[in-house]
């Protein structure tokens, strides 16, 4: 895993870009227009999806660039050739920056959504595993909400309830938070909260976290919530059974 994550990121690094775009102008040099194109088409894909927009321009630049020097190189300059092959390029890299655009921010919500369905489903998991063990059950959800959130890393959490605190092991209070209260039959019991340690882009409600998030934390509130009550019946339930023996 480590080691396609190194490959990953030389790929990605702009020492990579500059080999390419070196290589690319050798063979401009030695080959003809036919084959150096899709040469070229697909720098502008690679660019693009390692850069984002400014490898989508820069790549552009240097692609009508290339093609300039192949003709000069060559002698064979034709301008409404070279035009053509120019307008080729900025199409193709408009359609191209546009497609990749589109695929990274598919791929991004597809990543969010798994961590925040996998967050749920581990709070679920830990009702199961831990039963009555409301403390094993509180310190198990708390854990496992960071990991649902965009900027995992430094997000921290914790839950009140009835007076105990369960929390990450980094939890402090800042300013980049959320909260929900907790309530069985209409009284606030406790609250969960989530923080981030660090400053973030702002997202929604001139907040840092993600409309999703809010829909998120308002999910695990509903499910602790149900949780928690059907802990509370089952005391009681204990109890009565307790009295009339």
């Amino acid at each position: 895993m480590e080691k396609s994550t190194r490959i990953k990121e030389i790929l990605q690094s702009k020492a990579a870009a500059f080999i390419m775009a070196a290589a690319i102008i050798l063979i401009a040099l030695l080959a003809r227009l036919e084959v150096i194109e899709p040469l070229i088409i697909l720098f502008v894909i690679y660019c693009s999806l390692s850069f984002a927009k400014k490898g989508a321009v820069y790549s552009t630049i240097f692609a009508i660039s290339v093609l300039a020097i192949q003709d000069l190189y060559n002698l064979q300059i034709d301008i409404a050739q070279y035009l053509i092959e120019v307008s080729v390029i900025i199409i193709a890299s408009f359609y191209i920056y546009k497609s990749t655009s589109s695929l990274k921010t598919l791929n991004f919500e597809l990543r969010e959504r798994v961590k925040e369905l996998t967050g749920l489903y581990r709070i679920s998991e830990a009702a199961e595993s831990s039963k009555t063990d409301l403390d094993q059950l509180l310190n198990e959800v708390v854990q496992g909400i960071p990991p649902s959130y965009q900027f995992s890393k430094d997000c921290e959490a914790r839950i009140i309830y009835q007076g105990n605190e369960y929390q990450t092991s980094n939890f402090r209070e800042t300013e980049w938070s959320q909260q929900n209260p907790l309530k069985i039959n209409n009284k606030e019991v406790g609250k969960i909260e989530v923080v981030y340690l660090e400053q973030h882009p702002v997202q929604d409600q001139g907040t840092v976290f993600l409309k999703e998030e809010f829909d998120l934390l308002n999910s695990i509130t509903a499910k602790i919530t149900n949780i928690l009550k059907n802990l509370e019946q089952e005391k009681e339930i204990k109890e009565q059974r307790r009295f009339l023996s």
